[in-house]
């Protein structure tokens, strides 16, 4: 081996090795090669703790620069609002979203999982069901159903149905194993209880300020039976206005009425005509008690003629 052995670097970020020779040569070699790493240390270390940009030089002279760590995360906090991948990361807020866009894209109850409530809620908007099916002459919107006991055999049901080239209805239903009860309410405003009674409460102990009409026939006498047309329909009736004179108990006020051509009627007035009865039971009474009057008269008058004798006499 010629000449005096010296200390050299094998490769970049190679160790300073020793072969021997000038202890002079090995420790300026070293010198030199512990400059490079504390060059290095200070750099990652501005990397790791500074700010803005850090330059690096290799071993082979090469310069590189860096962005320090806090320069990296301004740049990311100046373009991505941490909130908004705080909520988007949210396990729960993924869970709502999923809920609502299987309602949005009409998916199977049984897709939605664990996604159905199950401990109740509260819906702040409009919840729309979407959706018509066909049986017969009936096209049938979407239904909604209430059912009180899981696995019962009652229920509650409400859904409209367009009965083909006749009318649009609503259909209350409350059953109970077949047992249907239907309330139906039409296009035309009347509402219709199909296997039973429209009722009222009218125990005499719930009331009070009991007073018994007086006058009823004269008072009857007073009113007039119309047939009009309302809401584009035929109809029979009597006038509120003549009605609140004589008996103003059955007759309300329903607020403001607007006509199909936007005329609004401020105030309108309406009629109970279930009370009603309560003044013709007294007319029929009072005409009854003046007819027994009458005939009495008559009998007495009958009774007072002398017996017509035969002719023939």
């Amino acid at each position: 081996m010629s000449g005096p052995p010296k200390a050299v670097k094998e490769v970049s970020y190679a160790i300073v090795t020793y072969n021997g020779g000038s202890y002079v040569d090995f420790g300026r070699e070293l010198s030199a090669q512990l400059r490079y790493y504390q060059r290095q240390m200070d750099g990652w270390q501005h990397i790791m703790t500074g700010e803005g940009e850090v330059m690096l030089e290799a071993p082979d002279g090469m310069q590189v620069t860096l962005n320090s760590f806090k320069k990296l995360a301004a740049d990311v906090a100046g373009k991505v609002d941490k909130s908004e991948l705080d909520a988007k990361a949210d396990k729960s807020a993924l869970d709502k979203k999923a809920e609502q866009t299987a309602l949005e894209t009409k998916a199977d109850k049984s897709a939605l999982g664990n996604y159905i409530a199950k401990t109740g809620g509260s819906l702040t908007g409009t919840l729309h069901f979407n959706g018509k099916g066909k049986s017969g002459g009936e096209q049938r919107s979407a239904s909604l159903q209430y059912n009180p006991y899981a696995g019962g055999n009652m229920r509650t049901e409400f859904y409209s149905t367009d009965i083909i080239n006749d009318h649009f209805e609503h259909r209350l239903i409350l059953a109970k194993s077949n047992d249907l009860k239907w309330f139906v309410f039409k296009d035309d405003g009347s509402a219709y209880a199909m296997q039973g009674h429209w009722q009222n409460n009218s125990d005499r102990r719930i009331k009070s300020d009991i007073e018994k009409i007086e006058n009823g026939l004269e008072k009857v006498e007073t009113l007039t039976g119309y047939t009009y047309v309302l809401a584009e329909h035929r109809q029979a009736g009597v006038m509120a206005d003549e009605l609140e004179k004589v008996l103003p108990e059955a007759v309300g006020n329903s607020g403001d009425y607007h006509e199909s051509d936007g005329t609004v009627v401020k105030n309108v007035k309406s009629v109970a005509y279930g009370s009603i009865t309560a003044l013709l039971i007294e007319a029929i009474k009072d005409l009854s008690a003046k007819v027994k009057a009458q005939q009495a008269e008559i009998d007495a008058l009958k009774a007072s003629m002398p017996v017509a004798q035969d002719a023939t006499e």
